[in-house]
């Protein structure tokens, strides 16, 4: 009998944890009008590492140590009203954009994409010496940008330009009344 309690009991704490580990991580609390959560994968670590008014700059750091880091980045924009989206820009204003995002690229590679939780992304990816990749949106005239960084420089996989397309993926932009 207490074997089997021992074992309910284990199995209960189970559940709690990964009912714990499933809660998202809240990036910030109306600074912008809107709230932002992101669900971090297993034994990711949230580090804010710098934030004002006007900006949010937070790295997200997996427990694979063979991967790279995740800097997030959320910043006003003067270019885009209140009101902008990405998914509302003309393919006009989403060339220039591009051209603006690119200029400092060797070889750069763009894709844009409508994700599930139904942001549309740009993804920069630049395979050349500069090896950067970038995945960002424009939500009520700001820039929601997630930049794939090695420590060491090393080559950015197409693996690790999609965990930061799924990184965005996991957001969720919330109102605040």
């Amino acid at each position: 009998m207490k074997k089997i309690i021992s074992v309910i009991a284990a199995m209960m704490l189970l559940l709690c944890c990964a009912a714990a580990s499933a809660e998202p991580t809240k990036i910030t609390e109306s600074a912008m009008g809107f709230d932002i959560d992101i669900n971090l994968p297993e034994g990711a670590v949230y580090t804010e590492l710098a934030t004002d008014s006007d900006i949010t700059i937070a790295m997200i750091k997996l427990a694979d140590e063979t991967k790279p880091n995740f800097i997030l980045s959320f910043a006003s924009s003067e270019e885009y009203s209140d009101e902008s989206n990405m998914s509302d820009l003309s393919e006009e204003d989403l060339n220039a954009l591009y051209q603006t995002i690119a200029a400092d690229c060797d070889n750069p590679e763009m894709e844009i994409k409508k994700l599930d939780n139904n942001i549309t992304v740009m993804i920069v990816n630049d395979e050349s010496i500069t090896n950067n990749a970038n995945v960002f949106t424009i939500y009520r005239g700001f820039f929601i940008q997630i930049s794939v960084i090695f420590d060491d420089l090393r080559d950015i996989t197409d693996e690790d330009v999609q965990t930061a397309v799924d990184l965005m993926g996991s957001l969720t932009l919330v109102e605040v009344q």
